[in-house]
């Protein structure tokens, strides 16, 4: 009988602890995965972020054809819903662009003033989008890429048209990092615009990074590799494309199909890049939906 008693009791006791075992879950089931490698709130890593650069096309142009904004707006709007990137440097941006993205992008805001007149509510821009779900805004602004005075509008150099950049600091929600984000678009035509213009862009990193932050730039450059327009900024910032373990060869601009140049960037100090992508995909039929290819740079954050 007491053999009997003392198994019972082990037998109970067994139970008992079974039981709480699966009551008790904190710590012992596996986080939400998330095939697509997104970041999102069920990331395991919430380290991560992931950075597009996306010359639109300004919306003005290419009216009565098959390249008009209206006819690969949506193709757009699947693109960004699809990929959700944490934030965009746009460049070409119409403001009525931005204010489609806005409204067919749930989640999607923006920023950014009009190049050639920083108090018009229409113009082309260099503008940031971001989704206020992954991230927030701490401050943003504006400066103009010429040796006049960049907190002006002046032509730089020797300069087609005004250029303008546009800067954040940025907040992750999943994990409290913070960044700081340039977007910026150099001119067509002048080549010393270009390189002095993004000099101009490296030493304002300087100047408005105060906090020594973690760095993020993206933008239309107009020019390929080899240029001296890269040297001071490879001195300090890594190109996502040539430093990625996974990354493609894909020209960034496509001019609707005619050509296959990279003339399109991402940079980082203070990162761990994973991934570089040229987003050459069709979305809603549409194949070319800009005349630039979007491109994505999936990163985490070193410290």
């Amino acid at each position: 009988r007491q053999m009997k008693a003392l198994f019972s009791t082990i037998l109970a006791l067994a139970l008992a602890f079974s039981l709480s075992a699966c009551d008790d879950k904190s710590g012992t089931e596996p986080e939400p995965q998330n095939p697509s490698g997104k970041p999102s709130a069920g990331t395991p890593d919430r380290t991560l972020i992931r950075i597009m650069s996306f010359n639109i096309r300004t919306g003005t142009s290419d009216k009565n054809t098959a390249n008009a904004w209206d006819k690969r707006k949506v193709g757009v709007y699947e693109m960004i819903n699809v990929e959700n990137p944490l934030i965009v440097g746009l460049q070409e941006c119409r403001m009525f662009q931005r204010d489609d993205l806005e409204k067919n992008c749930p989640g999607y805001k923006g920023f950014g003033l009009v190049r050639d007149n920083p108090k018009a509510k229409t113009g082309e821009t260099c503008s940031i989008i971001y989704d206020e779900a992954q991230c927030s805004i701490e401050k943003w602004g504006s400066f103009w890429l010429n040796e006049k005075n960049p907190d002006e509008v002046h032509t730089g150099w020797d300069a087609e048209y005004n250029r303008i950049a546009t800067w954040a600091v940025v907040k992750v929600k999943a994990n409290g990092k913070r960044f700081f984000f340039i977007n910026t678009h150099l001119d067509n035509s002048g080549a010393v615009a270009r390189r002095e213009g993004l000099n101009l862009v490296m030493a304002k990193f300087k100047e408005l990074n105060t906090e020594n932050l973690p760095q993020v730039l993206t933008g239309d450059f107009n020019v390929a590799k080899p240029s001296d327009v890269f040297t001071v900024c490879e001195q300090t910032m890594k190109d996502v494309r040539d430093n990625a373990p996974t990354t493609d060869k894909i020209g960034t601009f496509n001019n609707w199909g005619s050509s296959s140049k990279v003339i399109d960037y991402i940079f980082e100090s203070g990162f761990k890049i994973l991934e570089y992508r040229t987003v050459n995909d069709t979305w809603k039929g549409v194949k070319y939906i800009s005349d630039h290819y979007p491109i994505c740079a999936l990163m985490r954050f070193e410290k």
